[in-house]
């Protein structure tokens, strides 16, 4: 068995598109009627919308270097 019941699991999925700005207006509005359903899907979203904030924060954009295509063939090639 998951380790997540078949509700928990598809809020958490469109969790993940509404943080990610992913997800579609219909995901969005499904999603809001769970969060509004649930105090614990509230504390699940409160938990990760943080975690998230702090990951953005905290993690600069590293640019990616012009010849990483090149690179990646090389290896493959190996």
């Amino acid at each position: 068995m998951g380790l997540f019941n078949s509700s928990e699991t598809e809020f958490r999925q469109l969790m993940e598109l509404v943080l990610d700005g992913e997800a579609t207006p219909e995901q969005e509005r499904k999603f809001a009627q769970k969060l509004a359903s649930s105090a614990k899907f509230r504390k699940i979203f409160d938990d990760e919308k943080a975690l998230h904030q702090i990951i953005k924060m905290n993690i600069g954009k590293t640019p990616t270097p012009d010849n990483l295509a090149e690179e990646i063939k090389k290896i493959m090639d190996k």
